[in-house]
């Protein structure tokens, strides 16, 4: 007597679901691992927006008057444009001397034609730099 061979057995479908069990819980902890890794990553990458974004803040506002005392203006950034978890940092921001390749950073000049300021993620340590420069020539 003849058999159709139009289906699978029951031994063959129960064998195939077993193997696709046992490749989803090894795969499982590794998909896991990679969902968190995603996540720290956006989270770094959101950081590096809001840090960008601020500094584009500073620039309109100096861009919109360049003639301001540099004191000003970095009391109207900070007032103004620094989201919550982002300072300035005193220990990177300030005049700037120059002298032939050597560019200098002193926190302790009250004025010049240079000045330095640096943002910093007070969670993640990043900072972002930007020199601005007193004299009438615009980008």
């Amino acid at each position: 007597m003849r058999r159709a061979k139009d289906g699978f057995t029951l031994i063959e479908i129960v064998i195939a679901l077993v193997l696709a069990g046992l490749l989803a819980s090894l795969a499982g902890p590794m998909l896991s691992g990679a969902i968190k890794g995603n996540a720290t990553a956006l989270q770094n990458l959101s950081n590096e927006v809001t840090l960008q974004s601020t500094m584009e803040k500073a620039i309109a506002r100096w861009q919109a008057d360049s003639t301001q005392k540099f004191a000003d203006f970095k009391n109207a950034v900070q007032a103004n444009d620094l989201t919550t978890g982002f300072v300035i940092d005193s220990t990177k921001t300030g005049f700037c001397t120059i002298s032939g390749t050597t560019f200098t950073v002193d926190t302790t000049l009250t004025s010049g034609n240079y000045y330095l300021l640096t943002l910093k993620n007070s969670g993640t340590g990043e900072t972002l730099s930007m020199l601005f420069t007193s004299g009438t020539v615009r980008s």
